[in-house]
C-alpha cells in the first residue's frame, strides 16, 4: 500500500454495505480492503496489518466479538485498533458483555461517512498517544529493538513499490497505482496478484459487470479497452475454490486524452 496512507480493514458479510462503506472510506483518502468471509478475517487481518479494523457484530459464521479477542490473543494483531459496527445491539447491552473490552469503539448502524471517519480518527490519534507514553517509558535498548522489529515485519504490507498488498495470501491490485493518469487511445492492462491457491479473480471497473481475469506468469490480467475520460474506480476480488468471496480492494484513478 502507499507510504502514510490509512489501511482500514473492513468484515462484514453484507455485500452492498460493504461496497458503500468502502467507497465512502476510499473517498475520505482510506485505504480500504474488505473482507465478508468471517472465516478469514483473522488471516487478513495478521497479512494486511491494517491501521484500523471495523468489524460487523452480527456475521455467519462467527460474531464480531469473538473475532476482536482472537485478533487479542494473536501478537501480530494484539495491537490494531478494533472498531464494532451492529444495528442489532447498542452501546449499553456490549457493556455487560465481557468480550467487549477486546474493541476500542462502536459504531451503531446506520451511521454516516462523518460518523465512520470521526470514529476511525478518534481511535488512531488515541492509538498514537498511548504509543508514544509507552515509548516514553521504554529505555534506549528497548527502542532500538522495536525500530529493528519493525524494519523485519512491521513494514512489508506498506512498501512504495506497486503493490497494494504486499504480504503472501492477500489479493493485490498492482496496477494502476491509486490515482494514477491513464491515456486514452489505447488498451490498458490491469495486473492482480493473489495467492497460488486462488481459484478465480475478478475485476469490476466503475458500474461494468464483473469480468473474470486470466493467469499468466504468476498474475493475473485484465485488458480494458473503449473507455472514456473521466474518473474511474477499480476493485478487484479474489474467490476461493469453493466460489466464496475473500476479500477485495478498491483502488481510484482518471482516464484522460
Amino acid at each position: 500500500m502507499l507510504q502514510g496512507q490509512t489501511v482500514v480493514l473492513l468484515v462484514d458479510d453484507d455485500g452492498p454495505f460493504l461496497d458503500e462503506l468502502q467507497d465512502a472510506l476510499s473517498s475520505s483518502g482510506y485505504v480500504a480492503v474488505t473482507v465478508q468471509d468471517a472465516s478469514i478475517a483473522l488471516e487478513a487481518a495478521q497479512e494486511i496489518q491494517p491501521d484500523v479494523i471495523l468489524v460487523d457484530y452480527r456475521l455467519r459464521k462467527a460474531d464480531g466479538l469473538s473475532i476482536a479477542r482472537g485478533l487479542r490473543h494473536e501478537a501480530r494483531t494484539a495491537d490494531i485498533p478494533t472498531i464494532l459496527m451492529s444495528g442489532y445491539i447498542t452501546d449499553g447491552v456490549l457493556e455487560t458483555d465481557p468480550r467487549s473490552k477486546t474493541v476500542n469503539a462502536f459504531l451503531q448502524k446506520p451511521f454516516t461517512q462523518k460518523d465512520a471517519v470521526v470514529m476511525i480518527e478518534t481511535v488512531l490519534t488515541r492509538k498514537r498517544h498511548e504509543d508514544l507514553l509507552a515509548k516514553k517509558e521504554k529505555g534506549p535498548t528497548e527502542q532500538r529493538s522495536d525500530i529493528m522489529r519493525e524494519r523485519n515485519i512491521g513494514l512489508g504490507s506498506r512498501g512504495d513499490g506497486p503493490t497494494a498488498v504486499s504480504a503472501p495470501g492477500t489479493i493485490a491490485l498492482d496496477y494502476p497505482q491509486e490515482g494514477e493518469t491513464v491515456r486514452t487511445g489505447a488498451g490498458y492492462t490491469f495486473r492482480v496478484s493473489a495467492p497460488a491457491e486462488a481459484d478465480a479473480v475478478e475485476l469490476c471497473i466503475g458500474k461494468e459487470p464483473w469480468q473474470e481475469c486470466r493467469q499468466d506468469g504468476g498474475y493475473w490480467w485484465y485488458d480494458w479497452s473503449g473507455f472514456a475520460p473521466g474518473k474511474y474506480q477499480a476493485r478487484a476480488r479474489l474467490r476461493t475454490p469453493d466460489g466464496h468471496l475473500k476479500m477485495t480492494l478498491l483502488r481510484k484513478f482518471q482516464v484522460k486524452d
